[in-house]
């Protein structure tokens, strides 16, 4: 045991409550993270598809 936590309040969390949350926290910031960098490759995607696009519909210059 911590000496810290030598008194301990009955009204504050456990030890395993805290690392429950923590699990908790992690667990959402990691899906969090996983959807925006799914939105995010999404998003480049669609503006490399629309730059290659407008790059295509461009004139080609004559070669003499």
């Amino acid at each position: 045991m911590s000496n810290y936590n030598l008194i301990s309040n009955p009204n504050e969390p456990s030890e395993e409550q805290l690392s429950d949350l923590l699990s908790e926290v992690r667990q959402a910031a990691r899906q969090r993270i996983s959807r925006v960098d799914q939105q995010l490759r999404a998003s480049l995607n669609a503006a490399f598809e629309e730059s290659r696009k407008r790059r295509d519909q461009r004139p080609q210059p004559n070669k003499a």
